[in-house]
């Protein structure tokens, strides 16, 4: 490893520095929760992860959809009308950047509140949101019926209520008494010819959870167990990663258990409309048999990726679980050489770290996950308080990557920073790193993967290996025991090792959470470089002490008040 990073550095790999994450999945969800569901019938069923160009400049973020689930509204209040005229559709997305924090350790949001705003002109132009209902998302699971006499909760307002009327185009018409008497005979339900709100005009909107909604249009691809929604031009839309897969590929191993297919590829990209409901399917890998087999029994269903809006293939990205497919069976096949391969001489694993927060399944990725068309990726057994490290997206010049796999090779040509997927390996049964994996996520370069392999001329520590040099650490220890006292918790977050220049940077945040609350803190943020560990307030400060000449003293011991 190259031992060339210096203070300067924040300018020089901008790009990297000022999109590192902060914010694990779990403890930012329960911020949001706290701070921006607004009303008990709201909930972020999860945090996805997406970057947007704001004022020029490439952002990493995370951001929630607030969905209605009607099952968290008052037991008194959930009559059927409530259920199928009132209480109809989510509000709005909450998006904040993934490394800034305000004064008191909370997310610094971009947009937030309901209806959404941006808190500048910037975002707003970069993330505009004119329809912000959601009528179609991961927890919507009740069949409403639009454009009633009745009214329909929009959004709360200080003490009052705004209302609204579906303006969309999904649903299918209600208004006729043949058409109630159907669907009346068809959920068994008297109620849907007694009422006295329907008009000419109304409509029923059905299967709008998105993961039953797209599984029914096509069961035989398996779909991800992720979804995640993405805000252009004025929209919201969800977008699922399917796969074709198969056990009967010649010659080709079987993915660890529980999986049984020896063949995946994430052939198809799926749109879904969150107020409209319509379902877009494009062709991602049109090199895949199976895919293209489908397409000429279904033509109309399938479309080119080409025809997905520009908008919307900016925000496409490497799908995780594929990811972690293609790494567990790399870590093996990486050696190309016959005798070694046959005597296993050089397996690789994926690094062990100390258990952080778990990212929070929503509960329609729970629910989804025993049915046969969800993909149902083995994980890594946890034992130890250990478990294997996730893969985690970044926005980095990938020159950095390249250089801090083979430093001296550094060339004087500029990359643009590019979203894409990393993940280390370290030697079996061994620590200290070996190389990387990276899949790239935009334009013309998705979907290549890119190896490196550190020299093995030279120690490169490993995520275990540094969480031990922080442990040891006596001031870092100190403090983290006393703010485990007097009714408070410390959450250690994930660790990321971060490719800057031809050197390594590791970083790990730390939250902060009363016992009786569920409102994490960002406290303190831990850097480590070479064999220095050092730990501040903020990502600034502990990369300014991190190379001072003399260190800035730790900030003295601090109770919890």
């Amino acid at each position: 490893m190259g031992n060339t990073l210096k203070a300067d550095a924040l300018q020089k790999y901008a790009a990297t520095l000022r999109n590192i994450r902060l914010w694990d999945s779990e403890p930012l969800l329960q911020a949001y929760r706290q701070l921006q569901e607004i009303r008990p019938y709201y909930q972020f069923p999860s945090v996805d992860i997406d970057r947007y160009t704001i004022d020029g400049t490439l952002r990493q973020v995370m951001h929630s959809a607030r969905e209605l689930d009607f099952s968290l509204v008052p037991e008194r209040a959930q009559t059927w009308v409530n259920r199928h005229f009132f209480y109809t559709h989510g509000y709005g997305i909450t998006l904040s950047p993934v490394n800034v924090v305000t004064r008191v350790g909370l997310p610094d949001f971009f947009i937030k509140d309901i209806p959404p705003r941006a808190v500048n002109a910037a975002v707003q132009k970069a993330i505009p949101i004119q329809n912000s209902a959601i009528y179609y998302g991961e927890l919507t699971d009740t069949d409403v019926y639009v454009n009633t006499k009745a009214l329909e909760l929009d959004y709360p307002q200080a003490e009052e209520n705004i209302y609204g009327s579906y303006q969309g185009t999904g649903g299918m018409p209600v208004g006729q008494f043949w058409q109630r008497l159907l669907y009346a005979w068809y959920f068994r339900d008297s109620r849907i010819l007694l009422s006295d709100e329907f008009t000419p005009a109304s409509k029923l909107l059905l299967r709008r959870q998105i993961v039953t909604r797209v599984k029914t249009i096509a069961p035989f691809l398996k779909y991800d167990r992720d979804p995640y929604m993405v805000a252009t031009e004025g929209n919201l839309y969800w977008v699922l990663d399917a796969y074709t897969t198969s056990d009967r590929y010649p010659y080709s191993e079987p993915a660890p258990p529980p999986n049984s297919f020896n063949y995946i590829r994430n052939s198809v990209k799926v749109v879904v409309d969150a107020y409209h409901g319509s379902v877009d399917f494009y062709i991602a890998d049109p090199k895949d048999a199976i895919v293209q087999t489908y397409h000429r029994l279904y033509p109309t269903l399938f479309k080119p990726l080409e025809k997905m809006p520009i908008s919307l293939r900016q925000h496409l990205r490497y799908p995780i679980d594929l990811f972690q497919v293609q790494t567990q069976q790399y870590a093996t096949y990486h050696m190309t050489d016959p005798q070694v391969f046959y005597n296993k001489e050089d397996p690789w694993q994926i690094p062990q770290e100390a258990r952080p927060h778990r990212n929070a399944l929503s509960p329609s990725q729970d629910s989804s996950l025993n049915q046969d068309s969800s993909l149902w990726l083995s994980k890594a057994a946890q034992t130890g308080g250990l478990q294997s490290m996730e893969p985690y997206y970044l926005i980095l010049e990938l020159s950095t990557l390249r250089n801090a796999a083979h430093p001296g090779t550094s060339t004087t040509t500029t990359q643009p920073a590019e979203f894409v997927l990393l993940t280390p390996f370290t030697p079996a049964n061994k620590q200290n790193l070996i190389a990387w994996m990276a899949a790239r996520c935009d334009g013309e370069e998705y979907g290549k993967l890119l190896v490196y392999e550190f020299s093995r001329q030279s120690l490169v520590f490993g995520p275990q290996q540094v969480e031990a040099r922080i442990n040891q650490n006596p001031l870092i220890a100190q403090q983290l025991s006393l703010w485990n006292q007097q009714g408070s918790r410390v959450n250690r977050g994930s660790m990321l090792i971060i490719p800057v220049g031809d050197s390594l940077l590791y970083v790990q945040p730390l939250y902060l959470e009363a016992e009786d609350s569920r409102l994490p803190e960002l406290t303190r943020v831990i850097l480590a470089y070479e064999d220095r560990v050092v730990m501040q307030p903020t990502f600034e400060d502990a990369f300014r002490d991190l190379f001072a000449e003399e260190p800035q003293k730790d900030p003295p011991m601090q109770e919890v008040k």
